[in-house]
């Protein structure tokens, strides 16, 4: 570029009006574009190392600032952020939140009611669990119920309820897989839920106590004042409940569990579940006696079975109860039908019609009555279950009047974690 400038100054005419360059004066000139043309250089020269210079730090630190990340990257657990005190103890957190709102018409008036959802309620449970040897496996578990307004406390005379803060759990667990698991401290005694365990999956708007849905309103007469029993006073399945004992379940064998409990107020019970399945069929049933303690009661009976077609997603459960009571024994009778599919692409939904009734349970003579319709709804891979419902309640009394019966629309949600 620089030599095509200089031949093109040395080639250039002269103008006419102009008197030649003697050779000196262009020699001097050409020494004075030389100088000019070399400071330019220098100065080009000079920003490019300058360049240079600023690429190198720039670069070195893009290096610092990657190797703080990295660093950064290796002192962030990638695992559980829950950690046990005991090495050989692993420790999970999970639990749920199970919130509904039912409608209810107990034959005088109309409210909402914005409740927990007394079939299972919130809760947070901590699980810790260790393997002492290939055989013998040692955990723990504590498990709180955290219930506002629980649907088993509400009624049309006290809409809000106190918070329920109930222990549910605090147990040791010694499991053996040849000899069986030992259960010690405050748990499920040997024949809880064994009647609430179908196959159906809407047990979380539909079991066999239907009083847990709405359990606290009251029945009420034609004056509209309380007849004093709660639809929770009316309907049982004679659940052994949780308490304070020490419950041991064999290994199963063909299907086949034996269970049983010895706890506080020398309350015991014993029972057999069996679970299978063939011929396109699941199957689950059990049997149950246990001994409440009472003065008027000398023991409660239970069985029940369900099945599920897995072809067509059809189901049938029925269960059924009696309390050997002073005076006439109480009973219960449940069943119901239901079906499993996929109604929405979002996950499973599920389906069933109950019916539910128990007699001489309050008192002598009295028979209560529910049916309900229920739809269960999962959100697939999120825990998350959206459910809704219809459920009729009435009471048939011998010594007085019926009084009205209770319906009660639900719709409601629950998110496991």
């Amino acid at each position: 570029m620089l030599g095509c400038l200089l031949l093109g100054m040395v080639a250039a005419p002269a103008r006419a009006d102009e008197p030649a360059p003697s050779t000196q004066q262009q020699i001097d000139e050409l020494k004075t574009l030389i100088e000019q043309q070399q400071r330019v250089i220098e100065a080009l020269q000079g920003q490019v190392a300058a360049l240079k210079a600023d690429s190198t730090a720039t670069r070195e630190t893009l290096d610092k600032t990657q190797q703080a990340v990295a660093e950064t990257e290796r002192k962030v657990p990638t695992g559980p952020l829950v950690t046990s005190a005991e090495p050989r103890i692993k420790l999970a957190i999970s639990g749920q939140v199970n919130r509904m709102v039912n409608l209810a018409d107990d034959g005088h008036s109309t409210d909402g009611y914005f409740v927990d959802n007394g079939l299972s309620p919130s809760r947070v449970r901590f699980v810790g669990e260790g393997r002492y040897s290939d055989d013998l496996t040692i955990g723990t578990m504590i498990e709180f119920a955290l219930s506002p307004n629980n649907s088993n406390d509400v009624s049309q005379f006290s809409e809000s309820s106190s918070d329920r803060l109930d222990a549910r759990k605090v147990e040791a667990i010694f499991t053996s897989r040849s000899l069986g698991t030992v259960w010690f401290g405050k748990g499920d005694a040997a024949t809880r839920e064994l009647t609430r365990s179908d196959l159906s999956r809407t047990e979380i708007m539909a079991y066999s106590n239907p009083a847990d849905l709405a359990g606290g309103l009251f029945f009420l007469d034609d004056d509209g004042e309380s007849t004093g029993i709660q639809i929770k006073n009316a309907f049982t399945d004679f659940d052994g409940g949780r308490q304070n004992r020490v419950r041991y379940d064999t290994p199963r064998l063909a299907g086949f569990m034996l269970s049983g409990s010895v706890g506080e107020d020398s309350k015991h019970g014993a029972a057999l579940r069996w679970a299978g399945e063939g011929h396109g069929l699941k199957a689950y049933a059990g049997v149950g006696a246990n001994d409440p303690n009472r003065d008027d009661v000398a023991a409660a009976y239970t069985g029940m079975t369900s099945l599920l077609h897995a072809g067509t997603g059809l189901g049938l459960t029925a269960a059924a109860g009696l309390q050997d009571q002073t005076g006439n024994d109480a009973t219960f009778v449940y069943l119901k039908g239901g079906w499993q599919g996929r109604l929405f692409p979002i996950g499973d939904s599920a389906v069933s019609l109950d019916w539910q009734e128990t007699e001489d349970f309050t008192n002598e003579g009295d028979t209560a009555r529910s049916f309900g319709l229920a739809l269960v709804q999962r959100l697939e891979g999120y825990g998350t279950e959206f459910y809704a419902g219809l459920r009729n309640y009435s009471l048939s009394r011998d010594d007085t009047a019926d009084p009205h019966d209770i319906n009660v629309g639900t719709i409601g949600t629950r998110v496991k974690f």
